[in-house]
């Protein structure tokens, strides 16, 4: 930390990363506690200051990044998940293979086994209407550009 505090801040900072509240943090640094309204408005003044929330953020790294499960880890778990049997009396045979289903598709997502990415479709699609009613050929129109995967508004397709 490059900005230097008072060692009542850096207390502060400790207790509020403790689970303290901010009336306690402040109190327990070694603040004073005469008029509490007073020490209340303090504590809430000292956690707003900059360099206090910076030190309590760089103090949290740490134990954030170990709160994380890697991609390997939940690769992991999710394999297990896919070669184990579930013996959950509680879940019925169906539940237990969507457990087993969900596991792999979510380790297909981890490999990227599936694309988002558009297909390109170049199939020609060939639609006759008979009559004249035009409350039809819109319905269709939409239709045809739906199964086509455009959008509705597009105008590449006279009827």
């Amino acid at each position: 930390m490059t900005t230097k505090l008072t060692e009542k801040q850096k207390n502060f900072a400790i207790n509020l990363i403790n689970g303290m509240n901010q009336y306690q943090a402040y109190i327990q640094a070694g603040y004073s506690n005469g008029n509490k309204k007073t020490a209340i408005e303090n504590a809430c003044r000292l956690a707003s200051n900059s360099n206090i929330k910076a030190m309590i953020e760089e103090l949290r790294a740490p134990i954030y990044e170990e709160s994380i499960s890697t991609i390997r880890e939940r690769q992991a778990i999710y394999t297990d998940w896919t070669r184990k049997k579930v013996d959950d009396k509680r879940l019925s045979e169906e539940s237990k293979a969507k457990y087993k289903f969900e596991a792999m598709h979510r380790l297909n997502q981890i490999d990227k086994v599936y694309s988002d990415a558009p297909t390109n479709d170049n199939r020609t699609y060939n639609l006759v209407l008979i009559g004249d009613n035009e409350e039809l050929k819109d319905k269709a129109k939409t239709a045809m550009l739906s199964i086509m995967g455009k959008p509705t508004e597009s105008k590449s397709i006279d009827l």
